[in-house]
């Protein structure tokens, strides 16, 4: 047996670090999601040879003839996936913090400033939560700064119409008086 301390994945929860002899009692299966320092992805627990103790002492399978139980292949392997929420995370396991979704000026700039530019912010605004809780970190972050972009792009295009309506405004009032 090992004494490396091993992750592992139950109900959608990275649990760990845990030693491989507490995995026999956390009634782990062989396609149990699990990583340890050193691996670079996350892997089925079968793939690892340091816990194969695990079921080796299994009776059931080949004594009573029933063949081990093998999950459908789309759902064996979340490691080929690339959005899972499975990463370990560089800060010790703790996931970086959800980016600021910034809905609320948004919702602002649409209804104040220029709305086709608005429409946008609010959209790219309501997806950075649902990418973060899924996992997607980076994409989260994308969503973020690109509602943000959209709110500046908004607010500048409202701005820049008004000055405009001033300068008309001005002109007008300028060309009146000198007749």
């Amino acid at each position: 047996m090992t004494t490396e301390k091993f992750y592992f994945i139950r109900n959608g929860q990275q649990i760990g670090p845990i030693e491989a002899e507490q995995l026999a009692r956390e009634n782990i299966t062989p396609q149990t999601m699990v990583w340890r320092q050193g691996m670079e992805d996350w892997k089925e627990a079968r793939l690892l040879p340091e816990l194969d103790f695990l079921w080796q002492n299994n009776t059931n399978n080949g004594a009573s003839g029933v063949p081990p139980f093998q999950a459908p292949p789309s759902q064996q392997s979340f490691a080929s996936q690339n959005n899972t929420p499975y990463n370990i995370y560089a800060n010790g396991g703790i996931p970086p913090k959800c980016p600021p979704t910034y809905l609320a000026f948004a919702i602002i700039v649409t209804i104040f400033c220029a709305w086709p530019l608005g429409i946008p912010a609010i959209i790219n605004a309501t997806r950075v939560e649902k990418a973060y809780n899924q996992g997607d970190f980076a994409g989260a972050e994308r969503f973020s700064k690109a509602a943000r972009s959209w709110s500046i792009a908004s607010m500048a295009v409202a701005v820049a119409l008004v000055l405009l309506w001033g300068v008309i405004v001005f002109f007008s009032a300028v060309l009146d008086s000198a007749y």
